[in-house]
Order: structure tokens, then C-alpha cells, then sequence
């Protein structure tokens, strides 16, 4: 077991996952070729008859630029480019977010993101060494900033600790249904980094989980979304698996999706059981894991398949 650790760790851990020289100059090398390619557009923008006039135009110019490189990066993946103009923007949306609610919820996005972007490279066989390591390093400084503000979120106000748990509990489910995905796709070591990960978060997770779980009866609009979670997640595992048989293949996402399907549903049958002989932490601590089964499948059904070659 994985000893979690505490703020003041991830604290220093984090000023040691910021940019590197090199990403910060491959990303100021860019933006010095992109301006002087469009110079001329400058220069259009520019020519005003007044000095307020041209001020304003030469504002307006500089803003289009910023956006419209803003937007090319966006789609950018870790080792290309645009990536270090990518994160950038994504720091300056972040000096913008004041409550730690919002901070915790937006750095766990972005982790979240970072997995997304692993995904599409290995699905590109782009996962080189290289580009591994500047995905991983950049998921670990979001990990670390997810749960610095986790943490600090729970023990603010005892209200904020099922939304903690739950945040938490997101983390987790995304790190195990990546890990998966890309041990499919053959980025082994990548696979087994995210899996450590994610034992790690669990700690934090059942730490948080039990702080939170109601004494009371639990709020039964909880019970009904979680049975609507269920009834979507079967929809979609049901049309991927009808996507496959198709196609000929053999889609292990399908299959592990199914297998965390199958446990939701008994998890549920198991809570309501514990609700009705009011045994309300047990019932909640069901329900989270009922989620993060629900959030795998999510995750699984949705990374696309290779079709059977005929």
C-alpha cells in the first residue's frame, strides 16, 4: 500500500513539475515565427490616423493572434509544438479560478485531459519515450494540484467532504480505465505508472470517503441519478458490444466494461439493502464505488476500436 502524502509533499513536489527551459522556449520560438509570418496583418491592423486609433487596432490584432494560436494549440498533443502554448493558456484560465471547489475541479479536468491526450497517442503509436515523459510529468503536476486543493477542500467546511470524496473518486476511475487502455495498446510502462497512481489516490479517496459518509438516511435523488448512471452506462455498453460482433473483433474495453457493469448493478441491489436496514455510511461507501464503476465504463465504451481486417 502506498503511503498517501501530505500537502506540504505535493506542495514541493509541484514546483518541481513546472515547464521546462526547453518548453518554454520551443513555445516562445513558435509564437516569434507566427507574429512575423503575420506581419503584415500587423501592419494593416495597424495603420490608423490617430495614435488611439492605432493603439486600439494594434490591441485588437495582438488579441486575434493570441486566440487563433490559442485555438491551433488546443488540439496539440504532448511532444508536438503548440503543447507548451496549449498549457500556457491553461494557466492563465487557471489565475482566474478563486474557490478551491473550482481549483480542485478544474485541475482534476485537466488531469483528466492529460490521460485523454496519452490515450490518442498511444492510439496513434506516437507514445514515444519522449513524449511520455512531458505527458506524465504534466499529469502528475495536475494530480498534485487536484488534490492539494482535495484536501484543503475537505477540511474547510464538513458540507464540501461528499463533493472531496467524489472528486477523488473521479480521479481514481479515470487513472484505473486509462491504465487499462493503455496497457491494451501496448504503452506498458505507461500503464503501470497510471495504475500506481491511482492506488495512491485511492488512499486519499478512503480517507476523504469515510469523513464523509452520512450517519442519516441518504438523500434519495442520490439513489435515483445513480439508477439513471446504471441505465445509460447499459445502453452504451450494449451498442458497443453490438459494434463489435459487426465489425469481427474482440474489444477488451467492451468486455471489462461489461464486467464493471455487472458489478454496479450488484453494488446497487447491495445498497439499497444496507439503506433499508439503515445502514447509511455502509450504503454511500457502495455508491461511490457504484460511480466510479459507471465512470470506467464511460471511459472504456468511448476510445475507439480497429475494425477486423476482411
Amino acid at each position: 500500500m502506498i503511503k498517501p502524502k501530505h500537502t506540504k509533499e505535493l506542495f514541493e513536489e509541484a514546483k518541481l513539475l513546472c515547464l521546462t527551459k526547453e518548453e518554454k522556449a520551443a513555445g516562445r520560438s513558435f509564437l516569434t515565427v507566427y507574429i512575423k509570418k503575420n506581419e503584415a496583418k500587423g501592419h494593416a491592423l495597424i495603420k490608423r490616423n490617430s495614435f488611439k486609433n492605432s493603439l486600439i487596432a494594434a490591441l485588437f490584432g495582438t488579441a486575434i493572434l493570441s486566440i487563433g494560436i490559442a485555438q491551433g494549440a488546443e488540439g496539440s498533443l504532448p511532444g508536438e509544438i503548440l503543447f507548451p502554448v496549449k498549457l500556457a493558456t491553461e494557466a492563465v484560465i487557471g489565475t482566474l479560478i478563486r474557490s478551491t471547489e473550482e481549483r480542485a475541479t478544474w485541475e482534476s479536468g485537466l488531469a483528466r485531459k492529460r490521460l485523454e491526450e496519452m490515450s490518442s497517442l498511444a492510439e496513434k503509436k506516437q507514445l514515444t519515450p519522449y513524449a511520455s515523459a512531458i505527458a506524465q510529468k504534466n499529469l502528475a503536476k495536475h494530480l498534485i494540484n487536484a488534490r492539494m486543493n482535495i484536501t484543503r477542500l475537505a477540511t474547510e467546511n464538513e458540507k464540501f467532504l461528499p463533493r472531496a470524496a467524489e472528486l477523488n473518486s473521479n480521479i481514481e476511475s479515470a487513472l484505473n480505465a486509462y491504465g487499462k487502455i493503455l496497457d491494451w495498446k501496448d504503452a506498458k510502462e505507461a500503464s503501470q505508472a497510471l495504475m500506481l497512481k491511482a492506488e495512491e489516490v485511492a488512499n486519499e479517496r478512503v480517507k476523504t470517503e469515510r469523513r464523509a459518509a452520512p450517519k442519516k438516511k441518504k438523500d434519495q435523488s442520490a439513489h435515483k441519478k445513480i439508477e439513471l448512471d446504471l441505465k445509460k452506462a447499459e445502453s452504451r455498453v450494449m451498442i458497443k458490444k453490438d459494434e463489435a460482433v459487426n465489425d469481427g473483433v474482440q474489444n477488451p474495453a467492451v468486455i471489462e466494461a461489461e464486467s464493471l457493469l455487472e458489478n454496479a448493478f450488484e453494488k446497487a441491489t447491495e445498497s439499497r439493502e444496507k439503506t433499508l436496514k439503515e445502514s447509511h455510511e455502509e450504503a454511500f461507501i457502495l455508491d461511490q464505488e457504484i460511480q466510479r464503476n459507471v465512470d470506467e465504463i464511460e471511459i472504456l465504451v468511448g476510445i475507439p476500436h480497429t475494425k477486423k481486417q476482411r
